[in-house]
């Protein structure tokens, strides 16, 4: 019995996955740093979101099953990485910079630093308001009350904002 997808869905699923596309590449790069390992990520979440395709039950938006799934995705992989002690934090990493940055993308840049100092759960968190997510549905999302939501959002921003005056001092 073959279980994967027909050949329409195949087509469907990768229609909707380069609709939205952006969320796999923002998400990869808020939990992983080391350009290499991203693309292993995104692989990764990519792979992820095909295998389950067939359970995606269209009861929600195409775009929030695809954040549930690589959110859960990123987290196993990240721990997995851990575990095997391959993880080496960026900023340990020698860095070639492509071309002159502008100020747009060196702001960007300290966004994702700050971000990337952030315990597992905040990053989520984090990346869901980035995102647009209300904190009602960064809640579902999660499985906790909205004001909790709304109370890690603030002392998450609090923390960014305090990393980012630590770098800007640098």
């Amino acid at each position: 019995m073959n279980t994967l997808p027909d050949k329409s869905a195949e087509n469907e699923f990768l229609l909707l996955l380069n609709n939205h596309r952006g969320i796999v590449h923002r998400l990869a790069r808020v939990y992983e740093p080391d350009v290499h390992a991203r693309a292993d990520l995104v692989q990764e979440m990519i792979l992820q979101l095909w295998r389950t395709y067939s359970s995606f039950r269209r009861d929600s938006q195409f775009s929030t099953w695809m954040y549930r799934v690589c959110l859960n995705t990123a987290l196993t992989f990240i721990r997995r990485e851990k575990n095997r002690n391959r993880y080496v934090p960026s900023e340990d990493l020698p860095s070639v910079p492509d071309e002159m940055p502008d100020q747009k993308n060196e702001q960007i840049d300290m966004l994702y630093r700050a971000v990337h100092t952030l315990s597992d759960a905040d990053k989520g968190v984090i990346f869901l308001y980035l995102e647009g997510f209300t904190g009602a549905e960064i809640a579902v999302q999660l499985g906790v009350g909205e004001v909790n939501v709304r109370v890690k959002i603030n002392r998450i921003k609090e923390k960014i904002r305090q990393k980012i005056a630590e770098y800007e001092q640098q």
